[in-house]
């Protein structure tokens, strides 16, 4: 099983699914093993919804309990920062490529606009989920 990291836009669709077929359910039927950053650990947590309901909160704490979270290095934090300067995406989403070319991972992402520009990162194709060229 080869080990994936997350983008938060991966797992908000699947949260909000309702009844689609989404990314992260392909993920896993093809068995790839998803991880995360810490930030999109922060940025789920963030959204407003999950703490207005105690059964958002709890889909989230069962989904997010498998899944390893990356802590940050410091060579990943200077990568961010240069990634960010280069490209011109948001530093979380620089922090989130930077962590995945570190550790040599794939990136399961919809958002294909802003990642798609970084020179060596391999992204999985939205829909297919296959290594995009």
């Amino acid at each position: 099983m080869t080990e994936v990291l997350l983008d938060t836009s991966v797992l908000i669709e699947f949260l909000r699914a309702k009844g689609k077929k989404t990314a992260f359910e392909q993920l896993l039927a093809r068995g790839w093993r998803p991880a995360i950053s810490f930030i999109t650990l922060a940025e789920l947590w963030a959204g407003k919804s999950v703490w207005e309901s105690k059964e958002k909160t709890a889909v989230l704490e069962k989904l997010l309990s498998g899944m390893r979270v990356i802590l940050p290095a410091a060579e990943v934090l200077k990568l961010s920062g240069k990634l960010k300067a280069e490209y011109g995406i948001s530093l979380l989403d620089a922090f989130i490529a930077a962590e995945a070319l570190q550790k040599k991972l794939p990136l399961a992402t919809l958002n294909q606009k802003d990642f798609g520009k970084i020179k060596g990162l391999k992204l999985l194709q939205a829909f297919s989920l296959k290594p995009a060229a």
